[in-house]
């Protein structure tokens, strides 16, 4: 027997059983009604119908009416008029109106049957694809959160790779974690106010500060931590650390946009820094952003050789240096961050640090 139940809503008692016995012989389980109003109480008490067979003219609420309340209430009902008239105008309005299918009578066993099992694959169709889709929709909702959680991962392998990374130099120099944290700070801070506000690349700008100096893994102890001045030839390693850097980080795909900072933190405006003797707008903006910070930074800093100086006066040394070390339009941005602010983000890298 097919699980297919069908509604028949017809007042001519001998149209209405001859309808019932051949759709019966081909399996359906079918229900009958003698109007539109016994037949819309059944549909509405059992609402599980596949297909309701409805004669467009009936005493009290005709066919029409019938077709749209069903449709209203249950639009994955097939819906087929029975009808008398042979006008192509009232065959188009059912149509219209929302009808699966369209018998005139007299009609043709044969053409029936067709018509009823046409209506219902239709349907059975709309109802597999509208289930298909809501299975396709659950599916991209769940590879969406799974996508999401190993983005979440990925990103927490990263951030503990860079923190390894800064921990590893920090085994070599005291103070570099606290002076990373610090420069990557001030980055965020300056790149807000020459106005970047795209979280990718803030994070982009964030990890290459974080990471600036991490070339300097690569130079000897002898030389990095050597308390008298340098050789020329010491300094010539030195020199080498933003390459060394740019090396260690430029296959790691979550790095690749913040290599940059770490490969050019060390040129000039004036092309006299290095490793490439690079000028002006030569420059990536990303390193003509951080060197501003990373002297700033370090003027404000306890170094063995000398005492950290005021916030005030590394303005006023930044602002000396315009035009010759660090690109006078980011100096122009630099100098117009409030000292609180700036003092602010220091303090708040420091109590970070107490913490860990």
């Amino acid at each position: 027997m097919r699980k297919d139940k069908i509604l028949i809503i017809e007042d001519n008692e001998s149209t209405r059983e001859l309808v019932k016995e051949v759709l019966n012989n081909e399996g359906f389980q079918c229900r009958t009604a003698k109007d539109g109003i016994e037949g819309l109480k059944i549909f509405n008490l059992e609402n599980h119908f596949s297909a309701v067979l409805v004669d467009i003219k009936m005493p009290g609420i005709s066919g029409l009416e019938v077709l749209e309340e069903i449709k209203r209430k249950s639009p994955n009902t097939s819906v087929v008029i029975l009808s008398g008239i042979t006008d192509i105008d009232t065959a188009i309005d059912s149509m219209r109106r929302g009808a699966d299918g369209y018998i005139t009578k007299p009609f043709k066993l044969k053409e029936l049957i067709s018509t009823v099992k046409k209506a219902i694959e239709k349907r059975n169709l709309i109802i597999q694809k509208r289930k298909h889709e809501e299975e396709l929709k659950k599916l991209v909702i769940e590879r969406t959160a799974q996508l999401k959680e190993t983005i979440k991962e990925l990103n927490e392998v990263y951030r503990v790779t860079i923190e390894s990374f800064i921990k590893a130099l920090d085994f070599r120099e005291a103070e570099s974690e606290a002076h990373s944290k610090r420069t990557c700070a001030y980055t965020r801070v300056l790149a807000q106010e020459i106005g970047i506000r795209n979280k990718n690349e803030l994070e982009d700008l964030e990890k290459g500060a974080l990471l600036h100096d991490i070339g300097k893994i690569g130079i000897p102890d002898r030389i990095l931590k050597k308390p008298s001045s340098l050789s020329p030839e010491e300094w010539e390693w030195i020199r080498k650390h933003p390459i060394l850097g740019y090396k260690i980080i430029k296959n790691i795909s979550s790095l690749k946009n913040s290599t940059q900072i770490v490969l050019f933190h060390h040129e000039r405006y004036d092309g006299r820094g290095y490793p490439f003797g690079l000028s002006k707008e030569e420059i990536p903006i990303e390193a003509r952003i951080f060197s501003v910070v990373d002297a700033f930074e370090a003027i404000t800093t306890n170094r063995p050789y000398r005492k950290a100086r005021s916030f005030e006066e590394a303005k006023e040394e930044i602002k000396r240096l315009a035009g010759a070390q660090f690109d006078p339009e980011i100096v122009k941005a630099f100098l117009s961050i409030p000292i609180s602010k700036l003092k602010e983000e220091k303090n708040k890298i420091e109590r970070n640090l107490k913490g860990d």
